[in-house]
């Protein structure tokens, strides 16, 4: 299985932009920018580097790859906020009970994808669901108000990969 190394002490962010492919320098320029997740200092402090839990990994990536992408900060910040909800359906629903990438847990067999239409609306697409052979495909939601929005009808939509940028922060298999 597929898990951060050293979740006991963090990831720094060269290894994740090694690992994701990124620019290091723009990743830099993000954090200084105040693009961080929750419970990561604004400044290492001299000498030191910033070192990120599981879950703070975890959100940065999706950041950025979305900003690698061209997608501006603020979208990207939504939408890794809002990819928070894939894990807790893998795990709550038992769907994928062992995918949990903001636990470090970043292995699936299963596909799940987070839709993004328009800057506003979110949906998850998986094929994680038990009892179908098919994609399962939630309702649209308002990533800002989290409610179902039945009339949603996004004219430009994007897909984000979870399950590949969990693959990618995990980084190479190393042989057994």
């Amino acid at each position: 299985m597929s898990t951060l190394k050293r979740p006991e002490a963090g990831l720094k962010l060269k290894e994740i932009c090694q690992r994701l492919d990124v620019d290091y320098d723009d990743a830099r320029y993000l954090l200084a920018k105040g693009a961080l997740p929750d419970g990561v200092a604004a400044g290492p402090g001299k000498g030191n580097h910033r070192l990120f839990e599981n879950r703070q990994a975890f959100m940065l990536a999706i950041v950025l790859m979305l900003r690698a992408a061209g997608v501006s900060t603020t979208v990207a910040k939504d939408v890794a906020e809002w990819s928070q909800t894939v894990q807790g359906m893998a795990v709550s629903l038992g769907w994928d009970w062992n995918f949990a990438p903001f636990a470090g847990k970043l292995h699936s067999e299963k596909e799940w994808f987070l839709d993004v239409g328009d800057k506003k609306y979110a949906r998850i697409v998986t094929n994680a669901l038990p009892s179908k052979a098919s994609y399962e495909i939630t309702p649209w939601v308002d990533m800002t108000t989290r409610r179902k929005d039945k009339g949603a009808r996004p004219a430009i939509i994007f897909r984000v990969d979870i399950v590949r940028i969990a693959e990618l922060l995990a980084g190479p298999k190393i042989a057994e």
